[in-house]
């Protein structure tokens, strides 16, 4: 069933223009009655991050919960984990955040999450949106109506969780946290200082409209430049729901997904445990492959997408799964991504192993990879080119095992992405040139840009 405002993450549009408190109420009424049909306690978390259009959505879907005979908790301003987090402690039937995740201000989303703690079954968005128009919902009245609450012991259980994390005594480090003005801002820094950090705090003073916008995970380099300034042992940067993570090492330079992955597995390794999987991403480096290979350690790559992932990271029972994002799910900890544990986690490998960020990062050297958006008339239906089709194939026969290509249309756009990579840069290079023609004579593509991912954080 086609579902126009329910995409891959829920429903995200610029606040007040696509997502309206309309929308939001539309939303919440449909989410209600489809799972109170499915027989669903009536119990709704409801969190959000800092963005200022995060209150008047946050009322508006409260409204249509209420309205329904849901009993409502306002857990305010809380990273996007911790929905998932209460859920699944059983307090709640459905989870629901406010939140556009790494989307500059003006955007907000709305996304819902089981009982499970995972997302929501698209089987439920699509019936909840086949209710938007025209439906007459079900209105009980008196005593059949919702009731509010206040929900400080979720904030005070979600930081509890994370802090048992910690379980071993971990090394003393001087960390630069930048939290994007974003979620995390008051919970990240104060977990960290009570773990034995040093704490250096940038991004973390919220207005409303500041959020993803000078810093955090999807801008390293500003907490890769503070590391190295201010010469801390880590730098670590949320984005703005905090369901996301990269570190910097005390040379400045990046450690993303990939990275974190690597030494995810190293330390399990080290400590003799099993591990014979980790999940990444089609877009996951060749470097990465290549050292797992070596640890005896095989890297399964889902489609790009977090639920892609932790679908992968269920069905082959990986120890971890994640995307260059820095989007990590530990199944040991939840069915989600955690930033906050993430970070955790890898202080916890850098205590347990005695090695430095720096010495984490030279674990391997990332294969030469360039991501290009190519813009075209229409993104569906280019695996009917005969043309391209044939490009394709013809320039991954001759990377062979030492390189390979990706194209894949985007999901919301007339876009293609087409990743290259290669051993070297040379036949990267060759590459890229060959097929970027291929696809501007037979797809009348036209290049919006060309990003370098060898040391990025890929999308």
């Amino acid at each position: 069933m086609s579902k126009p405002y329910f995409g891959t993450d829920g429903i995200r549009g610029i606040a007040n223009q696509i997502l309206t408190p309309e929308l939001a109420i539309k939303a919440g009424s449909a989410i209600a009655e489809v799972c109170t049909a499915r027989g669903f306690q009536k119990r709704a978390i409801i969190i959000r991050d800092t963005r200022q259009s995060g209150e008047m959505l946050q009322l508006s879907i409260s409204s249509a919960f209420l309205a329904a005979g849901w009993n409502v908790t306002n857990g305010g301003v809380l990273p996007t984990p911790a929905a998932s987090y209460a859920v699944r402690r059983g307090d709640f039937s459905l989870g629901v955040v406010i939140s556009a995740s790494h989307n500059p201000a003006q955007d907000n989303g709305i996304k819902f999450f089981g009982p499970d703690g995972k997302k929501l079954m698209e089987e439920i968005e699509s019936e909840a949106e086949s209710l938007f128009e025209g439906h007459k919902f079900n209105r009980p009245v008196g005593t059949g109506l919702g009731s509010t609450a206040e929900g400080a012991e979720i904030r005070d259980g979600y930081f509890w969780h994370l802090k048992a994390a910690a379980d071993r005594p971990l090394k003393n480090l001087k960390v630069v946290v930048d939290c994007a003005n974003g979620a995390s801002y008051e919970l990240a820094p104060r977990l960290l200082k009570e773990l034995g950090m040093e704490v250096i705090k940038i991004g973390c003073e919220p207005d409303g409209l500041n959020i993803n916008h000078t810093g955090g995970a999807t801008k390293p380099q500003v907490v890769q430049q503070k590391t190295l300034e201010l010469n801390a042992d880590l730098g670590i940067a949320f984005d703005g729901d905090a369901d996301r993570c990269v570190f910097s090492d005390e040379k400045g330079r990046l450690i993303n997904g990939d990275r974190f992955l690597a030494a995810f597995a190293f330390r399990l390794r080290k400590h003799g445990l099993s591990a014979k999987s980790v999940v990444g991403t089609v877009m996951s480096n060749g470097g990465l492959k290549e050292y797992l290979n070596g640890i005896g350690v095989e890297l399964l790559q889902a489609k790009v997408g977090d639920k892609y992932v932790q679908q992968l990271v269920e069905q082959s029972h990986s120890p971890a799964g994640g995307e260059q994002s820095g989007h990590i799910i530990i199944p040991h900890h939840g069915p989600t991504g955690d930033g906050i544990m993430t970070a955790i986690e890898f202080i916890k490998i850098l205590s347990e192993t005695g090695l430095k960020a720096s010495e984490v990062h030279d674990f391997y050297e990332s294969w030469p990879q360039t991501l290009y958006n190519l813009k075209v008339k229409d993104a569906r239906g280019w695996d009917q080119n005969q043309v391209v089709v044939d490009a394709v194939k013809n320039a991954q026969a001759e990377l062979g095992g030492l390189g390979r290509v990706n194209l894949r249309a985007s999901g919301t756009q007339p876009i293609l992405r087409l990743m290259i990579e290669a051993k070297s840069i040379a036949a990267r290079n060759e590459v890229s040139s060959l097929l970027v023609k291929v696809m501007k004579n037979h797809l009348g593509a036209e290049i919006e840009s060309e990003v370098d991912l060898t040391h990025a954080l890929g999308d």
